[in-house]
């Protein structure tokens, strides 16, 4: 609801897309993970800066 308010009042949304590729990144490979019994690297970065 958040992103729906932002978008039909012009406004900027508290979350980043690259904050969401960053927490979908370590969402998949927490699954890669547990299918795999191995540790994933996680490649992308996030900053609050």
């Amino acid at each position: 609801m958040h992103l729906v308010d932002c978008i039909l009042n012009d406004k900027t949304p508290i979350v980043s897309a690259e904050h969401a590729r960053h927490v979908i990144e370590i969402i998949e490979k927490g699954y890669i993970a547990a299918k795999t019994g191995k540790t994933q690297e996680i490649t992308s970065t996030f900053s609050l800066n």
